[in-house]
């Protein structure tokens, strides 16, 4: 019975994660209306782990805490960096907003892992 009690607990915390991935996306989103302010420590942190992990999540492949979390970082720089390059190589000048790319991705990264989660029960 502690296995499948464990396996409940797992489950449910992926839900957990996977719905503050959601909903800190969201809030990204919403911190580009002008009167909603984010403060920068927060920012660090959604930029440093929520997009590695929404899109960590997608694999699903079984992985250690340590490897969750130096994959989690590696795949966050490197979205928010590959974006950030991608962006200015293109748009020099910042005429388009490339704070919005990886909240969406993020987004339909968790969302598709909610509903990935929701579809096995």
């Amino acid at each position: 019975m502690s296995g499948i009690r464990a396996l409940e607990a797992r489950l449910l915390r992926r839900r957990v994660f996977d719905g503050v991935a959601f909903v800190s996306s969201i809030g990204m989103l919403a911190s580009m209306v002008p009167s909603v302010h984010v403060p920068s420590v927060a920012l660090i942190a959604y930029y440093l782990v929520v997009p590695g992990y929404a899109l960590l999540r997608l694999v699903n492949y079984p992985l250690g805490i340590l490897d969750s979390v130096a994959w989690t970082i590696a795949i966050s720089l490197g979205l928010t960096a590959g974006f950030a390059s991608l962006f200015q190589s293109f748009y020099p000048m910042s005429a388009a907003n490339q704070t919005l790319v990886v909240p969406l991705v993020t987004l339909v990264a968790s969302a598709l892992s909610l509903r990935g989660l929701a579809r096995r029960k």
